[in-house]
């Protein structure tokens, strides 16, 4: 090989060499960013959720201790109420003398709770949504 084909060698390893290795270089250094860049896109976006459940939670928490709060208030004025008390007195007397007001036999009463029965397996149990 003559001196002009050995200094084109020469010059193009001189040339592509360190071009290969600084291209390698930037790809793996791209890939390694890339890869850190969404781990913390997907470490804040985590955090957000997260976040934005525990604010849910305390504001059904806050809602619900509302809510339990207000018939509390509700159930301490009801008990204070003279209406209320002696309707709660006349309530005991009238539900026991419901039978013999009605003239209600065992049958009739039997009737009764089997209608009432079908009433909570019917129509109130399909309101009611299931817990299980």
């Amino acid at each position: 090989m003559r001196i002009r084909g050995r200094l084109l060698v020469a010059f193009l390893a001189c040339g592509l060499v360190p071009m290969l290795l600084i291209s390698t270089l930037n790809i793996w250094k791209s890939n390694q960013g890339s890869q850190e860049l969404s781990q913390h896109a997907t470490d804040d976006m985590r955090q957000k959720t997260k976040q934005q459940l525990v604010a849910v939670r305390d504001l059904k928490r806050s809602e619900i201790e509302d809510y339990f709060g207000t018939i509390r208030d509700q159930v301490i004025t009801f008990s204070n109420d003279v209406m209320i008390i002696d309707a709660m007195r006349d309530m005991s007397s009238a539900f026991n003398s419901a039978v013999e007001d009605r003239n209600l036999d065992a049958a009739q009463i039997q009737d009764m709770r089997q209608e009432l029965l079908c009433y909570y397996e019917q129509n109130f149990a399909q309101k009611v949504p299931d817990t299980d």
